[in-house]
């Protein structure tokens, strides 16, 4: 038999518990629901920030996009977006005017686009900031700017992959055997997309007329390539020859096709170097060794790219590996050829690398990219008994470079009994300084590389 009481008190339990639960509950209905416009470069292989171009030279006219994003809880509209630009002396220079999104849902995102006039070589800062006047209420503001670096060249400079991980950061044309998921990924991040297509190995099928290599390399227009990678041209062989005029009918197809083509070697012959004149963009010469008793081969291919005209567009194909000792395998081989070529071809516009290695090489291949091709590089071309040339190899102009001279070798405890000063140092020029001993030291700076 139930009571009364009981009732009544199960009621005021009942009345003190939802009280006590609405005063300790927060009350999530009444918070504010607030947007996050955010956008970030900390992960460069997924930046919010890209280029059009993966390697500006100065002069260029090319494209910003940023992605700006919302992932907040509501929409947000009328955002301002303005970029800029900040040299070495942290100078800030407005980029075009301000944009304005009308609106960004939650976890939706606008791509912005905005012309850049690329001023000279130089390093550079891309920044992105959202809300410049803080007129927006966000749940956080501190996600609203970005920094995006850009080195900028003096000259147009090729790093040609096979294959590379997307943590690889110069790259300028990836080449593509088959349909690949990943050609709009590197076309967003500047890079030219190359469709593999075969050379004298097309002989297999009987081919021996040239409108049947015409036909097949242009199959990459319609494709979606602006690029072609023809492998290989192997000169002597009686198909190269139907190859070459191919080549240049197809070049007068198709004349903003850019062409690559890899050679194991160059013979010399007028009518593989009238080929390249005319149609190739850049011939990548194969040298796929890591023995220094090999290297002879850079000198002779060099040589001949001189004497046949084409070396504006000749890059030297290194042969990555993981397990293959007679490619590269270790940092120390990688940089020993690059400085070797460095000094043979201080003109050559780039490096071409064909294999898969591990991601430890091919950071290591960026740092020497870096180092040595984007970077001014100090160069003690020639001494003679009073006078040493200074050059600078690079791909920016150098400033404030110091020459010690020494009355013997450091090494062997020799003071120093002078310094010579160079104030600018253009990419590619050179100077002659004056010097009372041939013991002479680049002073190191973080500026410029040095080359010994």
């Amino acid at each position: 038999m139930k009571l009364k009481g009981d009732k009544k008190m199960k009621k005021e339990n009942f009345l003190i518990g939802f009280f006590l639960l609405f005063l300790f509950t927060p009350n999530i209905r009444s918070e504010e629901l607030l947007p996050d416009l955010f956008i970030t470069t900390a992960d460069f292989s997924n930046s919010d920030v890209t280029l059009s171009k993966a390697l500006p030279k100065g002069g260029d006219k090319i494209t910003i996009r940023a992605k700006i994003h919302n992932k907040g809880e509501t929409s947000c509209s009328d955002i301002t977006v303005c970029f800029f630009r900040e040299d070495r002396t942290k100078k800030t220079i407005p980029i075009g005017g301000k944009h304005t999104i009308e609106k960004i849902e939650p976890d939706k995102f606008v791509m912005l686009t905005q012309e850049w006039l690329v001023p000279k070589n130089g390093f550079y800062k891309i920044i992105v900031v959202i809300d410049p006047d803080n007129k927006i209420k966000e749940k956080d503001k501190n996600n609203n700017k970005c920094y995006f670096e850009v080195p900028v060249v003096s000259k147009e400079l090729h790093f040609h992959y096979w294959a590379c991980p997307k943590s690889t950061r110069y790259v300028t044309i990836k080449m593509f055997s088959k349909k690949n998921e990943e050609k709009e990924y590197w076309e967003n991040r500047g890079v030219i997309p190359a469709a593999w297509r075969g050379g004298v190995c097309q002989g297999k099928y009987g081919w021996n007329e040239e409108e049947q290599f015409i036909n097949y390399w242009g199959t990459v227009i319609t494709s979606g390539y602006p690029a072609i990678a023809i492998d290989e041209f192997i000169e002597g062989n009686p198909i190269c020859k139907i190859m070459f005029s191919a080549l240049i009918k197809t070049k007068e197809k198709f004349p903003n096709l850019l062409i690559t083509l890899a050679t194991p070697g160059l013979s010399g012959s007028e009518e593989s170097a009238d080929a390249y004149r005319k149609a190739a963009d850049l011939v990548l010469i194969e040298r796929y060794f890591s023995s220094f008793i090999m290297y002879y081969g850079f000198n002779t291919q060099w040589e001949m790219a001189k004497k046949m005209g084409i070396a504006d567009k000749t890059l030297f194909t290194l042969g990555l590996s993981i397990t293959e000792q007679s490619w590269i395998t270790t940092e120390q081989e990688l940089l020993r050829q690059i400085k070797y070529i460095k000094k043979l071809a201080p003109e050559m516009n780039g490096l071409s690398f064909f294999g898969w290695t591990t991601e430890h090489l091919y950071e290591s291949i960026d740092n020497a990219i870096f180092a040595y091709y984007i970077k001014p590089v100090i160069w003690i071309k020639s001494i003679s008994s009073d006078k040493a040339t200074i050059t600078n190899i690079g791909g920016m102009d150098a400033e404030n470079i110091g020459i010690e001279i020494f009355s013997e070798e450091p090494k062997k405890g020799g003071e120093r009994i002078d310094l010579k000063k160079i104030e600018f140092l253009k990419v590619g020029e050179e100077k002659t300084i004056e010097i009372s001993s041939k013991y002479l030291s680049v002073v190191p700076s973080e500026h410029y590389t040095i080359l010994e």
